[in-house]
């Protein structure tokens, strides 16, 4: 799994330590680290990804403090509430909720994307859009008569344009549920 910095996964739970005045907040020394998908100590602090696809960030506290969270009031904030109320089912033992709507992908998205890959990759190998065309959608439809005005040939185009917008930073968008 791939640690993402909070300011760019708002599902990412930001811990910090709980003010003194809350003694039963929960710690995370109950948690089995030992099974987390991936554990990073930077200068930052402390990434933690879960099995189960929480992922936390403690910039400045150990395991055993007292938890709190902190959540920025930003364009995110609804994505991020829903993060740490996850995390707080979780942390309680109760059954998680899903994810929210916006962070799934569905199927007509998920396959949009598959062929974005696959246009990319076959664009920066140097392929025509005929031929990636002709790779994605069959040699059918990319050898159609009036090829300049083919929508195969237009969408194919679309593909590789987003995909390449993608590949330069867009994919955040995804990461925050857009």
């Amino acid at each position: 799994m791939i640690l993402w910095r909070p300011e760019f996964l708002p599902t990412s739970v930001i811990v910090v330590a709980a003010p003194p005045n809350f003694p039963r907040a929960h710690n995370l020394g109950k948690l089995d680290l030992a099974s987390a998908q991936a554990d990073h100590a930077g200068l930052d602090g402390k990434h933690i990804a879960l099995a189960n696809g929480h992922q936390l960030w403690l910039p400045s506290m150990g395991l055993d403090a007292p938890l709190g969270a902190l959540v920025p009031f930003d364009d995110d904030f609804s994505l991020r509430m829903a993060g740490l109320f996850r995390f707080g089912q979780y942390l309680t033992g109760q059954r998680t909720s899903p994810l929210p709507r916006s962070m799934r992908l569905t199927s007509q998205r998920r396959d949009r994307l598959i062929l974005m890959l696959r246009a990319l990759d076959a664009h920066l190998a140097g392929a025509t859009y005929r031929e990636i065309a002709a790779a994605l959608f069959g040699n059918e439809a990319a050898a159609e008569h009036g090829w300049k005005t083919s929508p195969v040939r237009a969408r194919t185009i679309r593909l590789v344009q987003d995909a390449i917008a993608m590949m330069e930073g867009g994919y955040f968008n995804l990461l925050r549920g857009r």
